[in-house]
């Protein structure tokens, strides 16, 4: 049986999902091992890491199809998402109103290479790496560098891969 596009389409966005999501357990993982966290430090680092990631995801997305399908796309994404975290009616609207407003603010934040720029204030990865720090309550610059490092690692090993489209 031939797969219609959009079953290709669901089958790449619920793997997406995924990925994202083991992406998240690996950087809620990472910054669990540079110090002890208790469980609802970890549950806070693991949803914004998720939210930073569909973000990106809706970048990617963006740049490669525009806005028409983009739309479409991350809807189907954020339902797949919240599906595969099986929240309460009640953490679900808290997530999604956190999306709302973490889409909003990461969209105002540079995303290229930091390198081009002066310093990295400002740019997408050291502001997500602040909010993870003031989630740790350790709002200090080596926090705030190794969250950035280590969702560059997720990025880069895990969710880059899986925006091919």
């Amino acid at each position: 049986m031939v797969k219609t596009s959009n079953e290709k389409m669901n089958i790449k966005l619920d793997e997406l999902a995924k990925i994202i999501l083991v992406g998240s357990d690996q950087f809620t993982k990472s910054m669990s091992e540079k110090e002890e966290f208790s469980n609802e430090v970890k549950a806070s680092i693991k949803i914004e890491s998720v939210i930073f990631l569909l973000h990106y995801a809706d970048r990617v997305i963006y740049s490669h199809l525009g806005n028409k399908q983009r739309n479409s796309i991350m809807d189907n994404l954020l339902l797949e998402i919240l599906k595969l975290l099986d929240l309460s009616p009640q953490a679900t609207k808290i997530f999604s109103d956190l999306y709302g407003i973490r889409q909003k603010e990461y969209s105002s934040y540079f995303a290229g290479d930091p390198g081009k720029r002066m310093g990295l204030k400002g740019t997408l990865h050291w502001e997500f790496g602040k909010i993870i720090a003031e989630t740790m309550e350790k709002p200090k610059s080596e926090y705030i560098a190794y969250a950035e490092v280590s969702i560059a690692l997720v990025m880069r090993y895990f969710l880059n891969p899986a925006l091919k489209f």
